[in-house]
């Protein structure tokens, strides 16, 4: 499990495309495949962006998106 804070943002290439992410690392549990990750991105977003306010509160809504995550270490 990674706990982490944003460092930056970017918009996605069109309005209908939720922000590029570049989050730091600021905790981990565990031992397994992400020990280690002291980054993680979301790139290359396509589609996820909602428009307008909930109905109301506690509502739920959903939008497909796609998305490449890059999980880095330092050496």
């Amino acid at each position: 499990m990674l706990a982490t804070t944003r460092k930056r943002a970017a918009p996605g290439a069109t309005a209908n495309d939720i922000p590029w992410l570049k989050l730091s690392v600021v905790s981990s549990r565990g031992s397994g495949t992400l020990t280690g990750v002291t980054t993680v991105q979301r790139i290359n977003t396509q589609g996820g962006k909602l428009d307008g306010a909930c109905d109301k509160a506690g509502s739920f809504r959903s939008a497909p998106y796609s998305a490449e995550y890059v999980f880095l270490r330092k050496p």
